[in-house]
């Protein structure tokens, strides 16, 4: 339950333009999302923020860069369609958390 409720604060986050949440840690996302960023570059850095903010909490991500690919994403992949992008998300979060919990040795 706890998952799902931090997955869907960045969710929540990102739609409302979350200001950043003090300083940011060092698990940074792989890179930043640049405007018209390819889908697989924001899936890749969306994955990896909310793979963090499950694990250590989500004062440990970079907040801001973390909503911008959100947004990003959710513009691209989902015409901007909050419902269907968290549908995609509760479907997949297993899958990619565990892909990047083998990645990451943990």
């Amino acid at each position: 339950m706890r998952a799902i409720w931090i997955g869907a604060l960045m969710l929540g986050a990102a739609c409302a333009g979350a200001p950043q949440r003090g300083e940011e840690a060092a698990a940074a996302p792989p890179e930043r999302a640049e405007p018209g960023a390819a889908q697989a570059q924001l899936e890749s850095i969306f994955w990896h923020c909310d793979y963090v903010a499950t694990t250590r909490g989500i004062d440990a991500t970079p907040v801001r860069e973390c909503a911008a690919a959100t947004r990003e994403l959710r513009q691209v992949k989902f015409g901007g369609n909050f419902h269907r992008m968290l549908e995609w998300w509760r479907e997949n979060k297993p899958a990619q958390h565990d892909r990047i919990r083998q990645l990451r040795h943990e």
